[in-house]
This record gives C-alpha cells, sequence and structure tokens, in this order.
C-alpha cells in the first residue's frame, strides 16, 4: 500500500538531500517511467513461468534492496550521478514490477465472483495507506535526522510486508 507516494519521497530526497534541480529530478523521473517497461515484462514473466506470489515475494526483496542500497550511496550531492543510473532504473524497474504482480496476485487470491468489491477494498485501503511511507519519511526529517535514513525508513515497511506475504500459503 502507498507505493505510488514514493515518487514524493524521491523528488524530496533528490532535491533537499541530493541539490539537485528540476531538469535533473525529471529526467530521473523519466528514466524511472522508461525502466516501468522491463520491470513489467518481469512481472508477466515471473507469474508465468512460477506464479503472483512468487513475483511479488521477489518484487518485495528487490524493494527493499534498492531502497536499502539508496541510502548508503546517495550520500550528497557529489554522488547525484547515481540517482540517474543505476537508482532511476531500479526504481523504475520495482515500480513496473510491483504494481502488475500485486494486482495478478490479489485477483488469482479473490473468491470467485468478489472480485469487484474486493478490488474495491483493495484500492480502498491502497488509498489509506499511502500516507504511511511519505509520513514517517517527513517525521524523521522534521525531527532533525538524516533524510537518507528517511529514505531508508521504509526498508521496515517493505519487510512488515514480506512477513505478512510470508504467512500466506502458496496457491500454485
Amino acid at each position: 500500500a502507498g507505493s505510488g507516494n514514493y515518487i514524493s519521497i524521491f523528488v524530496t530526497f533528490m532535491s533537499e538531500h541530493m541539490k539537485m534541480n528540476g531538469g535533473e529530478i525529471g529526467l530521473i523521473v523519466l528514466f524511472t517511467l522508461l525502466s516501468t517497461i522491463p520491470g513489467s515484462f518481469l512481472s508477466d514473466y515471473l507469474c508465468k513461468k512460477y506464479d503472483a506470489m512468487f513475483s511479488f515475494r521477489l518484487c518485495l526483496g528487490w524493494w527493499i534492496l534498492t531502497m536499502t542500497l539508496a541510502p548508503l550511496a546517495l550520500t550528497g550531492p557529489e554522488r547525484s550521478s547515481l540517482c540517474f543510473f543505476p537508482f532511476s532504473l531500479m526504481w523504475g524497474i520495482q515500480f513496473g514490477w510491483l504494481f502488475p504482480s500485486q494486482r495478478v496476485l490479489f485477483c488469482t487470491l479473490i473468491p470467485p465472483g468478489k472480485h469487484m468489491e474486493l478490488m474495491g477494498m483493495f484500492t480502498f485501503f491502497g488509498q489509506i495507506m499511502g500516507w504511511l511511507p511519505p509520513f514517517l519519511f517527513s517525521w524523521i526529517n522534521e525531527v532533525g535526522w538524516s533524510m537518507r535514513l528517511g529514505l531508508g525508513s521504509s526498508v521496515v515497511l517493505l519487510a512488515i510486508a514480506l512477513l505478512v506475504l510470508s504467512l500466506i500459503d502458496d496457491y500454485g
């Protein structure tokens, strides 16, 4: 939930911590957007070769990896070139991979005849929980801690999601 709100976190981090200008951030967003295409193909491949549960779990692992590496590597403006590559590529892949895997998994877990109402619940809770990652990032920043810690704090949320997902039995 709330994965779409990471863009606001990335933009804030790049402008405030990495001291990047609007043009640079715009290019990174463009590179990230273009990188969603291979991420979507990866999701399609993994969902067909294995199943959506495997793909989604692996995607969360990838997301945890990128959100662990980003605050370690992006230490300041002198390292801003890393935002262009590899991080815009990694972020794009995770967005392109996450959304299709997430929805395919959810749709395969829904009992027949309940798709409309439960997809509504999926969307509702996605919107409700969307405030959590930006709130955590903002709170860490406002109490005076490092923005790098704020960026990395999402690893806790992602690890909780992976833990909860591991409690769901394989359905394949």
